[in-house]
This record gives structure tokens, C-alpha cells and sequence, in this order.
């Protein structure tokens, strides 16, 4: 019997036909969403700074964001030379990016330099002094991060470099004059040091080829024992040479990050690296979320570690005061 086709059928059958093809083309015409891209500016080496950012690549990965997936990451090197770091940051200002990461306080200053526009998210000491932000609670503008106190950790590094070795009195302070605010810095550190019983001497590298040349100042001047003010750029980089040449002229040192005594330094005391670039990945995300660089205050260290190593101790012929050793936060052997 054959099937009458009522008006009703029609109509549903039209229905099902218009909603197949919008779903057709809205199927066809659906974009991917735009994947999240940021800007990484290192003042070194790619080598050389890959270990640093593994806390940081981990805590993106925590909040969410993969490399590949909803991620695309630039990365920009100096290679330890300032034109290519300022090059780099102009590089990085021309792409189309949510983000600028800047690893130190000359790829922060760079970046800056480079755009007013992108959102930066700085690592620095002194990020006042240095003129990256009107103030660390207002920072204003397109920078934000964080920020170490240089003058108040050096006094510490020569307090506790005291407390090792109580009989030294003439200490070296190796530091690249190139930095802002260095020559400010070394003049409050040596107020410290007077405080101390200590003569401070002024050491400059601001180059690898000058690292030698300091160690045979330091011989010169019979300087006993000497602490560093960290520099990304340069300074940072030579680490596992100045370890080397510290060891072959057997002076005691204080670092100021463990990745020295992990190099075989003798002592570092300092924030946490890894810490403060899992903080790095936060500000990061805020930014992604809306928040405007302008809004978020910058942020300090709030975990300092002294790292001390016994066995370049033991190679030295020097031994630890047993109060420095109870409260050293770890110490390898």
C-alpha cells in the first residue's frame, strides 16, 4: 500500500535536510584555536641556558600549555655579546607574540628597548634601579617578573664568607662594570665589608678573555678569597672556568647560585634559580589569562639556599665551621 506523503513529512524532511548542511558548514568553516605564542630571550648560549628553563618548561606544562599542542614557543640567543642580544629583542618585537620571556637583566632591558607594546616578563636584579619598573608593587607599563636586591644579598654572601674563614681580610669582588648600577652596588657592598674587618677589591671581567687576568690580580694583590656578583651575560657563563681557575689558584670563593657549586664551586648562597623561573611560567600564565603586566606586582626572592661542598672543601684543606654547617641548606659531598 503505498505511502502518503503528508505536508508534516515534507517538513520534517526539509528540517533534517537545512540542519545537515549547517552542521556541513559550520564543520567545515571551524577554525583551530590560535595556539599561545611567547618570546624567550636569553643573553647566553642555547646550550647554556637549557638547564635553567627546565623549571620553567615544567610549570607551563603544570598550568596547562604543551610546545606543539596549544603552544609555540621563539627562542632568541645573544650568545653573550650585546649587539646580538639587542638585535634578538628587536627579532622577537616584530612577531606576533602574547608574551616576551627575558632571562637576566640585560635581555629584561633589551626586551624593553625592543617593544613598549608586548607584555614582558622580566628576571632582574634591581629592577627599580635598573629603570625596568616604576616600582616593584606598581610597576606599570609592559614589564613585570621578578627581581633579587643585589645589595642586600651581597652583604649576606660576605657575611657568611666571613663566617667561613675568619682570619681572611682582603676580599676580591669579581663583577662586569658593563651592568648599570654595579658601581653603585660595589660601593654599598664595601660599606659591608668595612663592617666586616674586610677590604673589598673591585675586580672586572666583562669578557671571557679577562677571567685569567683576574686571577692574577687577585695573586697580585694577595687577595684571600673572593665572591661574585652574578651577570647572565658574561659572568654566569664562565662559571665552570672560574671554578676551574679558583681550584688551580687555590682561593676560596662564595657564589651566588648553587649551578656554581654544582660546577665544583666551594659555596654559594643565594635564591632559588629554579624557584624563581617556575615563577617565571606564573607570571606567564596570568598574562595569558587577561591580566595586564601593568597590574601585577613584581615579585622578590623568598627562598635563599647556602650550598656548601665538602669534597672541593677537602681539596682546598679547609674546613667548615660547624655552625655554618648546621644551617647550610644542603651540603654536597
Amino acid at each position: 500500500m503505498p505511502v502518503r506523503v503528508t505536508s508534516a513529512m515534507r517538513l520534517i524532511a526539509a528540517t533534517v535536510v537545512l540542519l545537515a548542511t549547517v552542521a556541513l558548514v559550520l564543520w567545515q568553516t571551524h577554525e583551530v584555536p590560535r595556539p599561545h605564542r611567547i618570546g624567550l630571550l636569553s643573553p647566553g648560549s642555547a646550550t647554556q641556558q637549557g638547564p635553567n628553563t627546565e623549571a620553567f618548561f615544567n610549570v607551563l606544562r603544570e598550568r596547562g600549555y604543551v610546545e606543539g599542542q596549544n603552544l609555540v614557543i621563539e627562542r632568541r640567543y645573544g650568545d653573550g655579546r650585546e649587539d646580538r642580544l639587542a638585535s634578538a629583542a628587536r627579532e622577537l618585537a616584530g612577531l606576533d607574540l602574547d608574551v616576551i620571556v627575558a632571562f637576566g637583566p640585560a635581555a629584561s632591558k633589551a626586551a624593553m628597548q625592543a617593544t613598549s607594546t608586548v607584555p614582558i616578563v622580566m628576571s632582574s636584579f634591581d629592577a627599580v634601579e635598573q629603570g625596568l619598573v616604576a616600582s616593584l608593587r606598581h610597576p606599570g607599563g609592559n614589564v613585570t617578573g621578578w627581581s633579587i636586591q643585589s645589595s642586600e644579598t651581597g652583604g649576606k654572601q660576605l657575611a657568611q664568607l666571613k663566617e667561613a674563614f675568619p682570619a681572611i681580610s682582603r676580599v676580591a669582588v669579581v663583577f662586569n662594570p658593563t651592568m648599570p648600577g654595579h658601581a653603585e652596588l660595589i660601593r654599598k657592598l664595601g660599606d659591608d665589608a668595612k663592617r666586616l674587618g674586610l677590604e673589598l677589591y673591585p675586580v672586572k671581567v666583562s669578557s671571557a678573555d679577562q677571567l685569567a687576568d683576574a686571577f692574577a690580580v687577585m695573586r697580585d694583590k694577595g687577595l684571600e678569597a673572593f665572591f661574585v656578583i652574578p651577570e647572565p651575560a658574561v659572568i654566569d657563563q664562565l662559571r665552570g672556568r672560574m671554578v676551574a681557575l679558583a681550584a688551580e689558584n687555590h682561593i676560596p670563593a662564595m657564589y651566588p647560585f648553587r649551578m656554581y657549586v654544582d660546577a665544583g664551586g666551594l659555596m654559594s648562597y643565594g635564591p632559588s634559580l629554579r624557584d624563581l623561573l617556575g615563577r617565571s611560567a606564573d607570571f606567564v600564565d596570568r598574562i595569558l589569562k587577561g591580566a595586564k603586566p601593568a597590574d601585577i606586582p613584581v615579585e622578590q626572592p623568598d627562598k635563599y639556599e647556602l650550598v656548601l661542598n665538602a669534597k672541593t672543601a677537602q681539596a682546598l684543606g679547609v674546613t667548615f665551621p660547624a655552625a655554618l654547617r648546621a644551617y647550610a641548606h644542603e651540603i654536597v659531598e
